[in-house]
């Protein structure tokens, strides 16, 4: 059976190099010099920016067209009344 996968062989050697870790895209690089939770803070951070968590939790379970025009009609209509709030006390 062909392999038809582009995947390198691991070769097994004594010299312990950084390497990457990649998740579509985002890869931080895990040096000697550094620590590996650091490495793991800045690539969560990382995730954290590109907005990929609060696609996988917006993804978890299915939610009908309707059930989300309801979602962001409600969040609008909350944030419209947090800005007349604030218009309000900025002309007071």
């Amino acid at each position: 059976m062909k392999n038809n996968l582009n995947f390198k062989k691991r070769t097994h050697s004594k010299r312990k190099d950084s390497f990457p870790v990649k998740v579509e895209g985002l890869a931080v690089d895990v040096s000697k010099h550094k620590s590996f939770d650091s490495a793991m803070n800045k690539w969560l951070r990382k995730v954290q920016e590109d907005g990929k968590m609060d696609q996988i939790r917006e993804r978890r379970y299915y939610e009908k067209p309707t059930q989300k025009r309801r979602r962001k009609a409600s969040i609008a209509k909350f944030k419209e009344k947090v800005r007349r709030q604030k218009e309000r006390e900025n002309s007071q």
